[in-house]
């Protein structure tokens, strides 16, 4: 039924998407002290063995209202006016709680278990169950929704504050990067094609599908250039390798690296190219936070698909792979061209200052300026001013 919604537990395995704030984690141990619940042996289990669960445990339903606060003026708030909000409500829901043992270690007298929670609506007429909600920001919605009754209307400001500071302080530090990098990218794909169709004699279309592969390559180039810099050997040697390996995109057959620069979708069909804002942050988050592993390390992760792979996570993403035969990855290469996206996309992203969550303490000028991150949000504005306004007291 369409008002009918499943909550799972899930672990997020694949891509670090956000980092949560001070501000966000903060909460989680006031949260757990408030809401942790314990459920004695016998309550929970049905036998000696707790193999089954007791009935009562496993499924239980209880009934909710939940309210949400509604945007009336959106075209008025982005023409820079004041919201106006209406409380809308209550909407009630039927929650149904299953649960499921996993494990019962009598020794440690622990029990393992997993939880679902599935929302039915239960209101006379269902469809007030799908009533539009217009808000300033998705990631803000569970704060809105998420209180009931009266006691959202004490806690509305407050929580509007701490998330418009986390959201800056995350704009600040590394969103606001995304989308100078992708136009870099965009402009490295544009000048690629012009150099081969002037230097190289092909048309403007064929030049435009062979670009992706160039400056994939060049990436590479460029990365076993600074390796021979810092190291005074080439990756191929220092891995023994070969003076001449390379990443080798462009001749390769089996991948298009059009679908990373163009077309490369999430698993929850988010636009991961590398051409939009979206898909270079997770790229270079996802480097930095996974950096590439050498191929001993990837190999002991086979057993497990490679998920914890932050090298293979990623190639499988924007599918650069390279492959030995029709079911074999060719690790070496696979390595190679991580390092050079991670190098090419990551490096732009961290000289356009993304990721320096120390930038605003920085006293030698070597970080980005606020005035810098701002103006690649929209914003014009001296770094004096901006600083004032971001860290300065009172209100002017």
């Amino acid at each position: 039924m369409a008002n009918e919604k499943l909550i799972a537990g899930a672990v997020m395995i694949l891509l670090n998407l956000v980092l949560l704030s001070p501000i966000a984690t903060s909460m989680v141990e006031d949260a757990v002290e408030d809401n942790f619940e314990t459920y004695p042996y016998d309550s929970a289990c049905a036998d000696s063995d707790c193999t089954t669960a007791e009935e009562d445990w496993a499924s239980s339903t209880s009934d909710r209202s939940y309210y949400a606060w509604n945007l009336t003026n959106a075209d008025a708030v982005m023409a820079g006016e004041a919201p106006v909000y209406e409380k809308l409500g209550p909407f009630d829901y039927e929650i149904t709680t299953t649960r499921n043992i996993i494990e019962f270690n009598k020794s440690a007298g622990t029990l393992t278990y997993d939880e679902s929670k599935s929302f039915a609506c239960a209101m006379d007429n269902p469809e007030d169950c799908n009533t539009p909600i217009t808000q300033l920001n998705i990631p803000f919605q569970p704060q809105v929704v998420g209180a009931t009754g009266l006691a959202i209307e004490g806690v509305m400001d407050m929580t509007k504050v701490a998330f418009t500071t986390g959201m800056m302080a995350q704009d600040m530090e590394s969103m606001f990067a995304g989308q100078p990098t992708a136009d870099m990218m965009s402009s490295h794909l544009a000048g690629a094609a012009e150099l081969m169709v002037n230097f190289g004699g092909l048309d403007e279309t064929t030049a435009a599908a062979m670009a992706p592969d160039s400056v994939a390559d060049g990436f590479w180039q460029a990365y076993d250039e600074n390796v021979v810099a810092v190291a005074g050997y080439n990756y191929g040697t220092i891995n023994q390798l070969g003076s001449e390996f390379s990443a080798n995109f462009s001749n390769d057959s089996n991948t298009d690296m059009n679908y990373a620069f163009y077309n490369a979708m999430g698993p929850g069909g988010e636009d991961l190219s590398l051409t939009g804002a979206l898909g270079t942050t997770m790229l270079a988050g996802h480097c930095s936070a996974f950096p590439t592993e050498d191929s001993a390390t990837i190999l002991a992760d086979a057993a497990n698909g490679f998920v914890n792979s932050g090298t293979m996570t990623r190639a499988s993403l924007w599918q650069y792979t390279a492959m030995a035969d029709a079911t074999t990855p060719d690790f070496e290469t696979t390595i190679a061209r991580d390092w050079a996206m991670c190098a090419g996309v990551g490096m732009t992203f961290a000289g356009l200052g993304g990721g320096d969550d120390m930038w605003m303490m920085d006293t030698t000028g070597e970080s980005v300026n606020a005035s810098t991150r701002l103006a690649h949000m929209g914003i014009t504005m001296d770094n004096a001013a901006a600083m004032l306004l971001l860290f300065g007291d009172g209100d002017d």
